[in-house]
């Protein structure tokens, strides 16, 4: 008989483990206002599509490269001075997990995932025997044949 299979616990992040919504429709706020557009209706799309196809929503081709780098850089100031909170318990549960059993599963870069849990005092996860997932912002979301398009990183 076979040696049973290792378990591990994936984790969404924004929404599931972090509060973040706030800070979202922040950002897409103050990037829509910098290109004229409705920041609610930046936002909306937003939630829906990664940012390189909001970009492309919205803009002509020839602004979408600093559209993009604005968005960036509005993302990685949100990791040093945002205010945001992990739900209840979730500090708990991530410190009670055994360590190398969890991942994350996020669209978000994973600078930015681990800078955001050590500003909330959150475990960064160890790298898992196999896989461990990480899904970074240039990778589709997570809905057509996911196992296809995950990038494993460790």
């Amino acid at each position: 008989m076979p040696a049973p299979a290792e378990t591990a616990v994936l984790f969404d992040v924004d929404g599931t483990l972090v509060d973040a919504v706030a800070n979202q429709r922040g950002i897409w706020s103050t990037w829509a206002v910098r290109f004229g557009l409705d920041g609610d209706e930046a936002y909306s799309v937003a939630l829906r599509t990664r940012p390189v196809e909001t970009a492309a929503h919205f803009l002509p081709q020839a602004d979408r490269a600093d559209a993009l780098e604005y968005f960036q850089r509005l993302e990685d100031d949100d990791v040093r001075e945002g205010q945001y909170e992990s739900f209840a318990g979730v500090d708990r549960l991530l410190h009670a997990l055994e360590p190398g059993r969890w991942a994350l599963v996020t669209a978000n870069l994973r600078r930015r995932v681990e800078g955001r849990f050590r500003r909330l005092d959150l475990p960064v996860p160890l790298d898992l025997p196999v896989p461990q997932v990480i899904v970074d912002a240039e990778i589709p979301a997570l809905s057509d044949a996911a196992t296809d398009v995950l990038r494993f990183v460790g």
